[in-house]
């Protein structure tokens, strides 16, 4: 871990360790914007927490440019005002469901006895949603694989003729040979092997992949 790669003793404590780790992760949360913001010129927003609910949780509060940190003392009490339907897993289905039984916040949803809450929703989701109601996600933090596909699009809204399409394409195509060519030198090292042009007409965007 962070803690013992620093040479930190069992004795600090895990309060400790954990705010130790809550400052890491902030300065590393505000060197990625300022990549972003260097490289691509565009604002973002952060949320530092120690698990990825709260950290999602809190990553819109000072938008567009800005960072907020969530202590662990604080997760439960930042959670328990939000509405049930804000908390992760919590669909239109679940959030009716919840509602009809006077449940409308996740402070509700904790006055109910995890057994009761699994027996209405059954084991997994009754069990996700009381941890969520408490703050608590028992995810592992982990990469995220690399896209399926690499695509470049535009909605041809502004065509009228065959020929204007083509000089969309002619913009389009080379931008997607940038990006396959990333991937391709990127640490994945993927080689492309098919392409694929799709036209959904009708519809308001038509897609070039």
């Amino acid at each position: 871990t962070w803690a013992e790669e620093q040479g930190e003793g069992e004795e600090e404590g895990e309060d400790a360790v954990a705010e130790r780790r809550l400052r890491v992760g902030a300065a590393i949360a505000a060197e990625a914007r300022e990549a972003v913001r260097t490289e691509a010129g565009l604002r973002c927003s952060a949320g530092i927490a120690n698990n990825k609910l709260g950290a999602k949780l809190v990553s819109g509060l000072h938008k567009p440019d800005d960072q907020t940190v969530l202590p662990p003392s604080q997760a439960a009490g930042t959670v328990a005002p939000l509405p049930v339907r804000a908390l992760p897993g919590v669909g239109h289905k679940l959030e009716r469901e919840l509602t009809a039984r006077n449940l409308p916040t996740a402070a509700h949803v904790r006055s109910v006895p995890r057994a009761t809450l699994c027996g209405w929703l059954g084991a997994r989701v009754g069990a996700n949603t009381h941890d969520a109601a408490w703050g608590v996600d028992r995810q592992h933090v982990a990469e995220k694989p690399p896209p399926g596909a690499v695509t470049c699009e535009d909605s041809f809204r502004a065509c009228s003729s065959f020929a204007a399409v083509a000089n969309v394409l002619r913009v389009l195509s080379p931008d997607l040979v940038a990006r396959m060519a990333e991937e391709h030198d990127d640490e994945v090292e993927r080689s492309t092997n098919n392409l694929s042009v799709v036209i959904n007409k009708g519809f308001p965007i038509n897609r070039v992949a």
